[in-house]
């Protein structure tokens, strides 16, 4: 009654090539059309090049059909995009589902009523520039995540933040729950705490209930509204069964209402700084960021397997055989499955926002930093919970002060877990801050 089912769109889709940069509606002629590609994954650079486009000047058409077979008219049905390059408008059956005006975070549409039993289709264009007034890194368009079809209830549980505590072994959690229906709904919203152990592979050593609370939301017809925060105490928790590099030590969040439920993995660890003397403490411990700068860009265009869990385990299994604990990503968000292994593995991740590439002061400030916010935001909210993700960083190579570290000064409150900040070549905008 109240389970989720989630299912995956992952596979060969089709794809086609189209000139102009953002297309309003799926029309015009097709450059290149109903080429198989799979999902995720990117546009191929010998299509383009083929095609006589540039990234930035081309619209790229995914499409793909799936069969429903009994769905009650109490369930709601959300289209999920973990990730995509870059801004993208869908159609399910032909009737226009929403558009997403962001270059590179997930996305979800309330597709319910296009749906229909048996076959149907779904088509998803991606522009090559975003209409927001953020700029885009110039890599090639593609589905870059896995998309999933979330059939559950009309209470559907939404993003959820978690903040643990070394000192005490609690954690404070709080959802958002959204009313699909047409009706007012107040739901108890149940949190439990799993002890989970050292994961391998997907299999956890230890899987017991550990905390239990709940919290009563009232909700309105298609509001979005967060319960109330509970603090759970963990039970039999001790130092031993903090995360940190050495010991990915692992618990499970569940969130659970009436008609939908939600799972998430947390770890229970703290990172401390101090910016004047660049000095960083996990768990209480001194600790030192040993490690590397990935290009996915780069990786994604020679290979697939940056989109294969086994294989980004065994990648960083390597970084960890020769003392590597960190990864800075560039570019913006990684595909899903390395977050996860990095959970599992003990990687430490700096998440990195693709604000570099603006080449001077002046391109910088016809930047609106709430545009920029507005995604961050939404980034932080997909990435959360991962213990792995350790700081949050707002551009890479950019030197320009100003923006950036408007965007630092009004993000941080919005992460409850209050992690480090990293302001690129700028001056870090807090004391806690670090320098890269």
């Amino acid at each position: 009654k109240n389970e989720r089912i989630t299912a995956s769109l992952d596979g060969v889709w089709l794809t086609g090539l189209y000139e102009g940069a953002f297309f309003h509606a799926y029309d015009g002629d097709a450059v290149l059309a109903d080429k198989p590609a799979p999902v995720p994954g990117i546009i191929d650079e010998k299509d383009i090049s083929a095609a006589g486009l540039e990234p930035e000047t081309l619209c790229a058409v995914y499409k793909r059909a799936f069969v429903i077979d009994g769905m009650s008219d109490e369930d709601i049905a959300v289209l999920e995009l973990l990730g995509a390059r870059y801004s993208r408008r869908v159609f399910v059956n032909g009737e226009f589902a929403g558009s997403y005006n962001y270059d590179y975070s997930a996305s979800r549409f309330d597709v319910t009523r296009f749906l229909r039993d048996g076959e149907n289709e779904i088509v998803i264009l991606l522009g090559g520039i975003s209409e927001s007034d953020i700029p885009a890194a110039g890599a090639n368009p593609g589905i870059t995540d896995s998309v999933n079809l979330i059939i559950t209830g009309g209470a559907f549980i939404g993003n959820i933040k978690s903040a643990p505590s070394v000192e005490d072994g609690t954690v404070l959690i709080t959802a958002e729950i959204e009313n699909f229906t047409s009706e007012e709904l107040t739901e108890t919203v149940n949190f439990t705490v799993y002890e989970l152990g050292i994961v391998e592979d997907g299999v956890s050593s230890v899987h017991t209930g550990c905390g239990f609370l709940s919290s009563d939301v009232t909700v309105l017809p298609g509001e979005k509204k967060s319960a109330a925060q509970v603090n759970i105490k963990i039970r039999d928790f001790s130092m031993e069964k903090c995360w940190s590099p050495e010991n990915p030590y692992l618990y499970e969040i569940e969130v659970r209402t009436g008609s939908d439920t939600k799972r998430l993995r947390v770890g229970i660890r703290e990172l401390t700084a101090d910016g004047e003397k660049n000095d960083t403490l996990l768990n209480g411990s001194r600790i030192f960021f040993t490690g590397t700068v990935l290009d996915f860009n780069k990786l994604s265009a020679d290979s697939s397997n940056v989109w294969n869990a086994a294989w980004v385990k065994s990648l960083f299994r390597e970084f960890k055989k020769i003392n590597w604990i960190a990864v800075k990503s560039s570019q913006g968000m990684l595909p899903s499955v390395w977050y996860d292994a990095a959970d599992e593995l003990g990687l430490l991740l700096i998440a990195e926002y693709p604000l570099g590439g603006v080449p001077n002061d002046d391109a910088e400030k016809e930047i609106k930093a709430s545009s920029v916010l507005e995604e961050i935001y939404i980034i932080m909210d997909e990435l959360y919970n991962h213990p792995s993700v350790i700081i949050w960083d707002i551009s890479g190579e950019n030197g320009v002060s100003g923006i950036s570290t408007d965007i630092i000064r009004t993000a941080r409150s919005y992460d409850i877990q209050n992690r480090p900040w990293n302001n690129g070549l700028s001056a870090p905008e807090g004391t806690n801050d670090l320098v890269e």
